[in-house]
């Protein structure tokens, strides 16, 4: 039987004509899958024109802003590295926002020039013990291998944790609630990441960017932090006097 129409004729029947949709259960099998392609491209049309626009803007004016803060990377017989000292962050130019963040290993063979292997020779031949400061964003992102290693080598390895998703300034905040709800999502996923390894994440807080607030020091506490580092004592945006005898006990060998 032939088709009374074209396949052009439903993009404006299909709204009302009930003819139509008799002769499509009729007679159009097989055009179906034709059909939706075409009503796909038309309708995808206008979407492609906008993003042609947006990153034709984005090349011509905003991308030379972005692409001069990235450093040179290396990548050598399978390892990638950096010129840079880390944290290095790579900024959106309008806001300001971390667009990018060259930081902290995951539990893989290398990390730039960190090879954890070659780690744990060191570790056990100067009788050390190292802990790394572990993004729990990265819970699943990790090395069968090494993390076998870091769960064979408790004694001389370890983890913990190193903020959330290591946002900027995310345990800067004086939002209790916010706390709490980032480190309910940081411990679920280390907690995850304990059953599926073996490998213990360490109750102690490493701050990201070296950036805390009072209120996190005091959310810490209420979870039963066993502590927390930082590379200065005092909480963001606020000036603490410190007594002799805390300069003293900060100080090295203090």
């Amino acid at each position: 039987m032939m088709k009374r129409y074209s396949i052009f004729h439903p993009l404006i029947l299909s709204f009302f004509s009930k003819a139509l949709y008799r002769d499509v259960g009729q007679r159009w099998r097989g055009t179906g899958l034709a059909y939706l392609l075409l009503v796909l491209a038309i309708v995808w049309i206008p979407t492609m024109i906008k993003m042609q626009f947006g990153l034709a803007q984005f090349v011509d004016h905003d991308s030379a802003k972005i692409t001069e803060q990235i450093p040179a990377i290396t990548i050598s017989h399978g390892k990638v590295s950096t010129n840079v000292t880390t944290p290095y962050y790579i900024k959106d130019p309008e806001t300001g926002a971390d667009l990018i963040i060259i930081d902290d290993p995951l539990l893989r063979p290398t990390y730039g020039f960190l090879n954890f292997e070659r780690l744990l020779r060191l570790v056990e031949e100067f009788n050390l013990f190292v802990t790394i400061a572990f993004i729990p964003y990265n819970y699943r992102r990790n090395s069968r291998r090494i993390v076998r290693m870091f769960r064979e080598n408790r004694e001389r390895l370890a983890i913990c944790f190193h903020g959330n998703d290591h946002t900027t300034e995310e345990l800067a905040s004086s939002d209790i609630s916010r706390l709490n709800t980032m480190l309910d999502i940081a411990e679920s996923r280390m907690s995850i990441h304990h059953k599926s390894s073996g490998v213990d994440c360490h109750r102690v807080m490493v701050f990201p960017q070296g950036n805390f607030s009072v209120e996190a020091m005091q959310v810490l506490n209420s979870r039963n932090f066993d502590g927390a580092v930082n590379t200065t004592p005092n909480p963001m945006h606020e000036a603490v006097r410190l007594t002799l005898g805390e300069w003293l006990e900060i100080l090295p060998g203090g």
